[in-house]
């Protein structure tokens, strides 16, 4: 039998425990990092989006974003600030909300005789832009920190 320290035995769960506690503080600023820079890619496209259609700008620049208005702004907005901590789970459920939240707004438009869809555009980039400014905003705050 080997002689064992009775305080090295004691620090060994301490170690792991602090090792773990590290990492997941780690993990947990690179998930609020990583959701905040995308959260801000989802501005820019918001705001592109908005302002080519306020132009009047038809082309494939407007077709690219407002495609992806489509189909992830929207979704983003609600599920992004439910903060899951899974990024495919969060993505899943951004394209799914936007699809369902899109297709509800187009079938209300149709049924009440009023349909424009760059109107819907301008609705949807406006009503969609303060969550994503809200959820970009650790993007700014460790820009200017530094």
């Amino acid at each position: 039998m080997s002689a064992v320290d009775p305080d090295e035995v004691r620090s060994v769960p301490f170690l792991i425990a602090y090792h773990l506690r590290v990492k997941s503080e780690s993990l947990r600023r690179r998930c609020r990092t990583s959701r905040s820079v995308v959260s801000m890619a989802l501005v820019l496209v918001d705001l592109i989006a908005l302002v080519a259609t306020v132009a009047d700008n038809h082309g494939p620049v407007r077709f690219v974003f407002g495609v992806i208005l489509g189909l992830v702004v929207p979704g983003w907005s609600i599920v992004g600030l439910l903060k899951l901590g899974n990024a495919a789970l969060e993505f899943s459920l951004s394209v799914g909300v936007s699809l369902a939240l899109m297709m509800v707004a187009a079938q209300i438009l149709i049924t009440l005789n009023a349909w424009h869809l760059s109107g819907l555009e301008i609705v949807t980039s406006l009503v969609c832009l303060p969550s994503l400014l809200l959820q970009s905003r650790d993007f700014w705050q460790s820009n200017h920190s530094r």
